[in-house]
C-alpha cells in the first residue's frame, strides 16, 4: 500500500497561500534525519521561521544558511526521475541513494481577501474552502498515476486556532467525496494540528513542519519577486529555475525532473465564478540570467 503523510502550513500575504508537502511513510525517518543533518551543517539551532529572515539579515547569518540547505534538500527530495545523486551540498555530500525520494508540493493562492471583516463564518468558510481546493487539485494532479493512501495531515495550527478555522466532520466529508477514486485514506487518518511550540529537533515531524514553513515562504518570495529582503532574495535562488521551467512551454514541463513533483497554481473569483490557473511569473532581468541556465540545462 502507498502511504503518505500531509504536511501543510499557510502564509496570509498577497492572498492566502496553502502549502502541502506529500512524503511517503516509509521515507519520513530519511527526510528528517537529512533535516537534522542540515542543522549541523549550518550551526542552526533555533526553531526555523522563514519570517526571520528579515530586511537586514546578511546572507552570511546562520538562519540564511540554514534556509539555503533546507531549500536544497527540498529541491533532492521532489525529483521525480533522473535523479542525480549523492544530494550534494557546497563542502557537503550527504550520501543518499541514487534512487527516486518521491516527495510531492502543491502550493495554491487563492487571490483575494482571506479574511471577511466581522464575518467570522465566512473567514472560516473561505480558509476550508481554498484549503479543500488546494488539497484536492494538488492529490489529483501530483497523483494522476498511482494509488495513494492518505494516512495523516499534519497542519501548522494549535487546537484552539484549528477549530476556530476549520469544521473538521464538514472537511472530511467534503473532501472524501471531492477526490478521484484512486485516492483513499487509512481507517485511522486524521488532521493533526501541530503548532510552533510544539517543534522540537529529536523529531522527524517537527522538523519537516519547519521546512513547510521555509517552502512556502520561499515560493512566495520568488513568485512576488520580493526584492526588499536581499538575503530572501538570495537564497530562493536554487528554486527560480525549477519554478520558471513549470512556467513555461508544456514540454519543458515534460522532460523535468520535477514533472508531476510540484504544482503552483492561482484561485480567484469572478463574477461569483472560481477560476484556476497556473501561477505565472514575470521575467525580469534579476532573473534573466537564470531563466537563460533553464534553456540550457535539463532541470
Amino acid at each position: 500500500m502507498d502511504k503518505w503523510d500531509v504536511f501543510y502550513d499557510e502564509c496570509k500575504a498577497d492572498g492566502f497561500w496553502h502549502c502541502f508537502l506529500f512524503v511517503p511513510k516509509n521515507r519520513l525517518r530519511d527526510l528528517g534525519c537529512l533535516l537534522r543533518r542540515a542543522r549541523k551543517d549550518s550551526s542552526f539551532n533555533d526553531v526555523m521561521h522563514y519570517k526571520n529572515i528579515r530586511r537586514r539579515t546578511p546572507i552570511s547569518s546562520r538562519n540564511s544558511r540554514h534556509v539555503e540547505l533546507l531549500l536544497s534538500i527540498l529541491c533532492y527530495v521532489l525529483q521525480q526521475q533522473k535523479v542525480q545523486a549523492p544530494l550534494r551540498l557546497p563542502g557537503n555530500s550527504y550520501g543518499i541513494e541514487n534512487r527516486e525520494f518521491g516527495a510531492k508540493l502543491a502550493i495554491f493562492r487563492y487571490r483575494g481577501e482571506w479574511s471577511i471583516k466581522g464575518d467570522q463564518q465566512e473567514t472560516r468558510q473561505n480558509i476550508e474552502r481554498t484549503f479543500r481546493m488546494g488539497l484536492k487539485s494538488g492529490l489529483h494532479y501530483l497523483f494522476k498515476e498511482g494509488s495513494p493512501t492518505i494516512d495523516n495531515i499534519f497542519v501548522d495550527f494549535d487546537q484552539k486556532s484549528y477549530n476556530a478555522s476549520f469544521d473538521d466532520s464538514n472537511l472530511w466529508n467534503r473532501l472524501k467525496e471531492d477526490l478521484n477514486d484512486n485516492i483513499s485514506f487509512t481507517s485511522n487518518s486524521n488532521i493533526v494540528p501541530f503548532g510552533k511550540k510544539q517543534y522540537s529537533q529529536d523529531c522527524d515531524i517537527s522538523e519537516i513542519m519547519q521546512l513547510v514553513d521555509v517552502t512556502i515562504g520561499s515560493f512566495r518570495t520568488v513568485v512576488i519577486q520580493d526584492f526588499g529582503f536581499t538575503a530572501r532574495y538570495k537564497v530562493t535562488e536554487i528554486l527560480r529555475p525549477m519554478i520558471q521551467r513549470n512556467c513555461g512551454h508544456p514540454a519543458w514541463k515534460k522532460n523535468s525532473r520535477y514533472y508531476r513533483g510540484f504544482t503552483l497554481s492561482d484561485a480567484w473569483q469572478e463574477n461569483g465564478i472560481w477560476r484556476f490557473k497556473n501561477t505565472e511569473i514575470t521575467i525580469d532581468r534579476l532573473q534573466q540570467d537564470v531563466f537563460m541556465d533553464v534553456q540550457r540545462v535539463n532541470v
